[in-house]
């Protein structure tokens, strides 16, 4: 999309070489089906993350809040920018519109800085909790807590709003199948993408740091034993790291491919690429959710009484009811001819007609005595 604001279904804003001189090995279908899988992740994985924190006193702290905070920011392409996706991933075009357009670039490029920012504020909690764990409370309190979980989402928020009331610039990406905003030139992409980098190396560094001190801790502790104190760690911060070099570098590569080098790219790499990148909300459930052990016994207790709950319902929905298992026996059960379950379902009705056929049979017989004895021989 141009300034005026005109949907661009065959340009991207980059020097792509026109479509028809690129062979095109990934099935629209399966492009469909990657882009319903990527948000049907990102939405199933980020609700049970914060309903198992919401729902657990032990982990609803600063640190549960902050990560709450970037699961809704993981959470938000799911729901807001990924269902318009799907469609132009199988189509190639965009028909929704320009306001969705505008729209779901604004949603997208927020979510994507809200994330990193709430990856900062993480990386600041933890560092604060391990280095300075005397201080942890005089230091992180509520106050601060909102501080930045408000300055993780309003600092995006105010940053992208100028580009949609001022500039409106924006456009469709055929091979991406999603909008995005226009770079102002080389300059502005290059501070974007530096000021990305920055706050990768700011997690980066605070998780090593935290390594390090918890490692120098754990040697006083265990003797320094590193198989049963320093592989949780080592792994904990391999994975932060891997995961931000997954999904921020190829992401930012191509853009400084496309946008500053002016450089062709292959359809396919450029969808496999930018859908790389919303992946990391994935990742991040799995990081700083599943590598915490407080939060996996809260989920299994969540799972173990969700499974019980639907076994309930599938027992009570197709189970028998008990009152009509007694007062309704089945016509086998009735005629005698059934097994031991139907002559079991039976035994009480049957046990009361011998009943009172036997107390029939005592008055018939008290009857005779009486009219043949007399009433005086009835208690002989």
């Amino acid at each position: 999309m141009n300034g005026s604001g005109e949907l661009a279904n065959d340009s991207n804003g980059t020097a792509s070489v026109p479509l028809a001189d690129w062979v095109e090995v990934l099935p629209a279908e399966l492009k469909a089906t990657l882009v319903s899988l990527i948000g049907l992740g990102l939405v199933l994985g980020n609700v049970f993350v914060v309903v198992v924190i919401l729902r657990s006193a032990a982990l609803r702290n600063y640190t549960g809040y902050l990560t709450v905070s970037l699961a809704c920011a993981d959470m938000l392409p799911g729901l807001l920018v990924i269902p318009f996706s799907v469609r132009p991933a199988w189509t190639g075009h965009w028909t929704y519109g320009q306001t969705l357009c505008m729209l779901t670039a604004f949603f997208s490029c927020v979510s994507a800085l809200a994330s990193t920012f709430s990856l900062v504020a993480l990386a600041v909690n933890r560092y604060i909790l391990i280095v300075h764990a005397m201080k942890y409370q005089s230091i992180i309190g509520t106050k601060l807590c909102v501080a930045m979980i408000g300055a993780a989402w309003i600092l995006p928020v105010l940053s992208f709003s100028t580009k949609i009331f001022e500039h409106k610039r924006y456009h469709f990406l055929p091979n991406a199948a999603h909008c995005t905003f226009d770079f102002a030139g080389p300059i502005d992409l290059a501070c974007g993408i530096a000021f990305v980098a920055v706050l990768v190396l700011v997690v980066s560094v605070l998780h090593c740091k935290v390594y390090a001190v918890a490692r120098r801790h754990l040697k006083n502790i265990y003797h320094y034993n590193p198989h049963a104190t320093e592989d949780k760690g080592a792994k904990t911060t391999a994975a932060i790291t891997f995961a931000f070099c997954l999904t921020w570098v190829p992401y930012c590569v191509l853009a400084v491919w496309q946008h500053m080098l002016e450089y062709p790219t292959h359809p396919d790499v450029e969808f496999a690429l930018l859908w790389l990148f919303p992946c990391h909300g994935i990742v991040n459930v799995f990081i700083y959710s599943g590598l915490n052990r407080a939060f996996r016994e809260q989920a299994k207790k969540l799972l173990a009484s969700l499974c019980t709950s639907v076994l309930q319902c599938l027992n009570e929905a197709t189970g028998p009811r008990r009152e009509d298992a007694i007062t309704s026996p089945s016509p086998q059960a009735r005629s005698g001819i059934t097994g031991s379950s139907a002559r079991t379902v039976d035994t009480t009705p049957t046990q009361t007609k011998e009943d009172i056929l036997m107390k029939e049979l005592d008055i018939v017989r008290e009857l005779d005595i009486i009219s043949e004895f007399g009433p005086h021989q009835t208690g002989l």
